[in-house]
């Protein structure tokens, strides 16, 4: 028995009968709801005596031995702590009333994501993807793009330019990536490398798939991952972490939690490094996962001015390096030595007050910088290409939300963003945007189980003007077990300096990239999308959700020209070239079946089209399915997990390719996960993860690595 019930309340007590035999009856109730549970188990300790409530959360075990007055009431339902009630000699007990406390249950986390207001998850309004610090504990991620590729309606990136996301088919420049609602910054490629972000500080991660543009403006036309990092309370803690795999891999990490400052203080540190891998040790050429070394320092603290006013100070540092072999062919081979060294500097503060639960106002002061290098060397160490790129954002933001009667929350804010670049690959040396916003979204629940969501967004950009960008979401709570949620969303992109700017002359790979300057038109969406939702007793949840996207003038590398000989692979312009659409169906299920195993499983149908040239989207699988089971052996003070995935094959452009030129397929594959964790002493805890147990490898299709393994301990100390 793990818990005993939060409290059992005795109503009446019938006297005592001489009788030698008696009856126990009672009802079981949901503490926290107060309504009846069905299907509860209530057992006598030690016997095969019991019972089953019936629909009304009533049950009676009759005939029942005096021997047995001494012995305890064992009362069971899955998604419940179990409750133990002492018979305590009583020979006639009728009447009685137990009140069962919900056990831990994903969907009674809270999550802030989708409305930029605190919602539990099973009442969220707008459709929201939760993954908790269990699922990737339980699985050993060190980083946060290992967690996501595991889930549903998400692909992750694996190459050279580091770990993007995509959501539904629309690609990672598209998806805005944020750590506790701050923009990150520093894509390669358009992308953001969720390698570089450890999870040593991450209590859960958030996604809201489908345009977010409304409450977070142009670069979440594809969705918004948040992750959430932990609140420093007022214990004091300490956790150490240390791992060692295969490619002469390491991990340390250490994560404080203390009440020495303000409210609280948590501070993470992080080391890790890996050889990286080459699948392919006939060439020189790195076919794989480049060295590397990478440092996280991040820290969060809350100060208590007064009653319902807060302050949070947030700062984190991260320097990373890469190293790894390049070679070009033209006439003959040649290696090349490529470096990569990259620093990351966040600072943000953030103000909350509360009123009682009537209003709340923040306002948000938060900056980023982002220093890339990197450089190119013949044999001879001599520099033959560099590039340097400085990125930094500033913002600044409000929020305030107010309940202004029962079935009414109106929410208004506003950012003011500088964006800017300073690079080589840069006609100018450095460009900026400026760009500001205002939103409104008003919750509007005229009947009990209905409520409504409109929002609107007016955003000036000093390069495209005014734009509006308006929003509908919708939930039907049909009744206790089902809903709906709906949403249709406009969606607008306005095209990065890069885009705009660029100038990335890279002679030694026979390449070049140019900006498209200000003839780019901002890109445009609409998005759709309906799920079900069917919950189970706390046992089950099943969602079934269609969606649609509609993308017109996306920004892309147009048709190269390779008239100078210089640039045997081209010269590019970005342009507004694509009409695409990418549309289907998501089918998930998590199931809690006995208690201490839970199973979740999804599978995703993706129509990735490009609809100027009527044919499919490069990189974008059909057919998706995903699973994760965990089961805790409490007896043994264990757990094991087994996670994958498999897709389709899918028409495959690698990064290296002359834009628009694919022409082959990447071949379907298994991905088959397993960890082992035991509970060594009270504070210390191993883990032991095989990762790619089938063994599939590819040099060619996004260097999938080979199977491998990791060890790690854990210490955690209260």
């Amino acid at each position: 028995m793990r818990n005993i019930f939060a409290a059992i309340m005795i109503v009446i007590f019938f006297g005592v009968d001489s009788s030698n035999a008696f009856t126990v009856k009672g009802t079981v109730y949901d503490f926290k709801t107060g309504k009846p549970l069905p299907g509860v188990s209530v057992i006598i300790e030690g016997t095969r005596f019991g019972a089953a409530t019936d629909i009304s959360g009533c049950f009676e075990i009759e005939n029942l031995p005096e021997s047995m007055a001494d012995t305890k009431l064992v009362i069971h339902l899955i998604g419940y702590e179990d409750g133990i009630f002492n018979l305590d000699g009583f020979t006639h007990l009728h009447n009685l009333r137990f009140y069962l406390n919900p056990s831990f249950w994903k969907f009674d986390k809270v999550v802030v994501t989708a409305t930029r207001r605190d919602y539990i998850l099973k009442n969220v309004p707008i459709m929201t993807e939760l993954i908790t610090i269990d699922e990737f504990k339980n699985t050993g991620a060190l980083s946060v793009n290992e967690v996501l590729e595991s889930h549903v309606g998400a692909a992750v990136a694996d190459d050279l330019s580091g770990k993007g996301i995509s959501l539904r088919g629309i690609d990672p420049s598209r998806v805005l990536v944020l750590v506790d609602g701050n923009r990150v910054v520093g894509r390669v490629r358009g992308s953001v490398d969720l390698g570089q972000l450890s999870l040593g500080n991450v209590e859960q991660i958030e996604i809201v798939k489908g345009t977010g543009s409304t409450l977070y403006g142009s670069e979440a036309i594809g969705g918004v991952v948040n992750v959430i990092t932990k609140k420093p309370s007022s214990m004091n803690d300490f956790n150490f972490y240390t791992s060692y795999g295969t490619h002469n891999s390491y991990d340390f990490q250490g994560n404080i939690n203390t009440n020495l400052i303000g409210k609280g203080l948590n501070l993470t540190a992080k080391y890790e490094h890996t050889d990286g891998f080459d699948l392919d040790e006939r060439t020189e050429h790195t076919n794989g996962l480049e060295e590397t070394d990478r440092f996280n320092i991040d820290q969060k603290s809350v100060f208590n001015i007064r009653p319902g006013w807060d302050i949070d100070v947030m700062a984190g540092f991260m320097v990373e390096d890469k190293n790894w072999i390049e070679t070009e062919t033209r006439v003959d081979t040649v290696n090349y030595d490529d470096q990569e060294r990259n620093y990351r500097y966040d600072l943000g503060v953030r103000s909350r007050w509360n009123v009682k639960d009537k209003a709340n106002f923040y306002i948000n002061l938060h900056g980023q910088y982002y220093d890339h290098k990197w450089e190119k060397y013949d044999r001879s160490s001599q520099l033959i290409d560099k590039s340097i790129t400085v990125d930094d954002i500033y913002e600044a933001s409000f929020q305030y939300s107010r309940r202004l009667s029962a079935g009414h929350i109106f929410t208004v804010g506003g950012d003011l963003i500088n964006q800017s670049l300073d690079s080589d690959q840069l006609a100018s040396g450095k460009e900026s945007i400026l760009f500001g916003d205002l939103y409104a979204q008003y919750e509007w629940r005229p009947v009990s189980r209905f409520v409504f969501i409109p929002g609107l967004r007016w955003e000036s950009h000093e390069t495209y003007g005014d734009h509006l960008n308006p929003s509908l979401n919708a939930m039907w709570d049909a009744c206790s077990f089902f809903n709906l949620r709906g949403s249709v969303n406009r969606g607008y992109r306005a095209p990065s300096i890069k885009e705009l700017y660029f100038e990335f002359d890279h002679s030694a790979a026979g390449v070049k990239v140019i900006g498209g300057g200000e003839d780019l038109d901002p890109e445009n969406s609409m998005n759709y999308s309906v799920t079900g939702e069917m919950t189970y007793s706390r046992k089950a949840v099943h969602r079934l959700t269609y969606f649609r996207n509609d993308l017109k003038d996306l920004i892309g590398l147009g048709p190269g020209d390779f008239s100078d000989p210089t640039y045997y692979r081209g010269i590019y312009t970005y342009e507004n070239i694509l009409k695409a659409r990418t549309q289907g169906m998501e089918w998930e299920t998590e199931l809690r079946l006995v208690d201490d195993f839970d199973l979740s499983f999804s599978y995703t149908y993706l129509d990735a089209k490009d609809l100027t040239d009527d044919k499919d989207l490069v990189n974008r699988a059909q057919h998706t399915f995903k699973f994760y089971t965990t089961y805790n052996i409490e007896v043994y003070k264990s757990d094991i997990s087994f996670w994958g995935f498999w897709h389709n094959r899918k028409l495959w452009e690698a990064a290296t390719d002359a834009p628009g030129s694919a022409d082959r397929y990447a071949p379907s594959r298994w991905n088959l996960n397993l960890s082992f964790g035991k509970q060594l002493y009270e504070n210390i805890k191993a883990l032991f993860k095989v990762y790619n147990l089938t063994d599939e490898t590819s040099a060619e299709f996004g260097y999938w690595p080979e199977h491998g393994f990791t060890l790690s301990l854990a210490y955690n100390y209260f």
